[in-house]
């Protein structure tokens, strides 16, 4: 049985006849510090530096669900839909 799984490849074929290859597996084995640096600058591209740093520092402190939740939910219409003030 073949398995579709987490790897993907592409080759182009370029107007001179050369061919660019190159294939990437989510499955492969990663430096956790390689990966770490990966989650950093893409939750910085996402959310902006200043957020994804205090989030970064939360995880690091094994911060409570609650504490994270309200870190992640700040200035989200969700959250104030979600958990609206009392009234």
């Amino acid at each position: 049985m073949r398995r579709f799984g987490t790897q993907a490849r592409v080759a182009i074929t370029l107007k001179d006849g050369t061919v660019l290859d190159a294939a990437h597996d989510l499955d492969a084995p990663m430096p956790i510090e390689e990966r770490k640096a990966r989650i950093e600058v893409k939750a910085a591209a996402l959310i902006g530096e200043a957020r994804a740093a205090q989030i970064w520092a939360l995880i690091e402190e094994e911060a409570s669900p609650d504490a994270m939740g309200r870190a992640l939910c700040h200035r989200f219409l969700l959250c104030q839909i979600l958990s609206p003030k009392a009234s």
